[in-house]
């Protein structure tokens, strides 16, 4: 269900003109108008974002790391399918 409130007393008559011409209720007309936008636009809007400077917001994490040995750690390796498993991560954060 959509409410449609039009403020605009020209718009309004405009639209109660229209609809005696073509023999609609105002409902009816209104529907036609939102389907034909929809249709029209359906593929041509495009995300709009800003794009940001990665040199301007990057900086580098200085760490001091002991003197263990940390070449035999193998992160993630019990992970066969990627994909999967980040989608029940999702999955289980909702």
């Amino acid at each position: 269900m959509l409410a449609l409130n039009i403020n605009d007393i020209n718009i309004e008559k405009e639209f109660l003109e229209y609809a005696k011409r073509d023999k609609k209720n105002i409902e009816e007309l209104l529907i036609d108008v939102i389907k034909s936008f929809l249709a029209t636009n359906k593929h041509k809007d495009k995300l709009i974002y800003k794009k940001r400077d990665v040199k301007h917001y990057i900086h580098k994490i200085n760490r001091d790391i002991d003197n263990k040995n940390l070449d035999n750690i193998e992160v993630y390796t019990h992970i066969e399918d990627s994909a999967a498993y980040i989608h029940d991560l999702r999955r289980d954060k909702k």
